[in-house]
């Protein structure tokens, strides 16, 4: 695999936006490759530092006085896992839709568009945490909300699942994320 240039990126990193305000030509445009495969989780390598501040930002009153250490593995982990295992399930789900062809194209379109939820969060939170932090909080719920929508419609689009699948898939993915925080919570705390 060549690595992805930085055009490229940029280009990709331009048409999740596109998706995540669901246009959905843009859809279309990623690739079903290995390649394009793998070349999508350099988004998550791009936006891990933006993760990390977002977490160490708010993370004094949440975790006290637990290690550095612990905190920096346990929130690694949890972020390649977070990045890694629905895809994985959906390697499985796919194939009992009407289209798993597009498993590929499905990875690829949620890797990229995952970028714009996340740089739009870490604005949020630099913007308005500290001085308006009711206002912050509904705005990173809304987008939050919305997020989960347009992972249901890309869902839908690509796969043609009927809306109780979709809407089944999106809450699963919700909830084990849930699920993989916690355990991280519950690992940084007991090492505190």
């Amino acid at each position: 695999m060549k690595p992805i240039s930085l055009a490229e990126m940029a280009g990709r990193l331009a048409n999740g936006a596109q998706v995540f305000i669901a246009r959905k030509p843009a859809l279309w445009t990623f690739g079903e490759t290995r390649d394009d495969f793998l070349k999508s989780f350099w988004c998550a390598a791009l936006l891990f530092p933006f993760f990390l501040w977002a977490i160490y930002s708010g993370e004094s009153a949440r975790y006290g006085d637990a290690q550095f250490f612990i905190r920096l593995i346990s929130h690694t982990i949890y972020y390649i896992i977070a990045w890694t295992y629905w895809p994985l399930i959906m390697a499985t789900v796919s194939q009992n839709t009407a289209h798993p062809e597009n498993w590929i194209r499905y990875v690829v379109a949620v890797n990229w568009m995952m970028a714009a939820p996340i740089l739009l969060q870490w604005i949020i939170i630099l913007t308005l945490a500290d001085n308006d932090p009711v206002m912050a909080n509904g705005l990173l719920t809304g987008l939050r909300l919305w997020a989960l929508l347009v992972h249901g419609w890309i869902l839908q689009t690509l796969f043609k699942t009927k809306l109780g699948l979709t809407i089944g898939l999106v809450i699963a993915d919700f909830l084990i994320n849930q699920v993989l925080s916690r355990i991280e919570d519950f690992i940084i705390l007991s090492h505190g």
